[in-house]
């Protein structure tokens, strides 16, 4: 990449980026009425950057509580009758309507999906399977 610049797309997320292509750098081959062409100098195209992937363990912002500053989640406890305990968690990232859950969560819990914050330590709740 030689430069990037936001000249034209200022505030809308969108920058103008130059790169240059060496020889054996691999090269994106253009469809172009049915032959395969290597892109020509100056042309213009539409993409996007992935800049990092990482698997990450996620809930619906609905699952969440906040609480004197904290961020925490309703699991549901083993038993007889399905009751629930609060636990605070760290938050990270966050996309659409999903939150990353850092750390104070076992990958396994069953936890309350919305309506946390009509429950309390002890609260008795009625397990539906399948939702998400």
């Amino acid at each position: 990449m030689r430069e990037t610049s936001s000249r034209g797309g200022a505030g809308l997320g969108k920058v103008v980026v130059r790169a240059k292509v060496e020889a054996g750098d691999p090269v994106v081959l253009v469809a172009e009425g049915g032959q395969h062409q290597l892109p020509k100098t100056g042309i213009l195209v539409t993409g996007s950057f992935i800049l990092d992937q990482t698997k990450a363990l996620t809930l619906p912002a609905s699952a969440i509580t906040l609480k004197d500053g904290f961020s925490y989640v309703f699991v549901v406890q083993p038993g007889d009758t399905a009751t629930v305990l609060r636990e605070r968690v760290e938050t990270g990232r966050r996309r659409g309507d999903r939150v990353e859950i850092l750390s104070g969560l076992a990958r396994d819990a069953q936890v309350v999906l919305a309506g946390g914050a009509f429950l309390s330590d002890g609260s008795v709740v009625r397990v539906v399977e399948g939702r998400q």
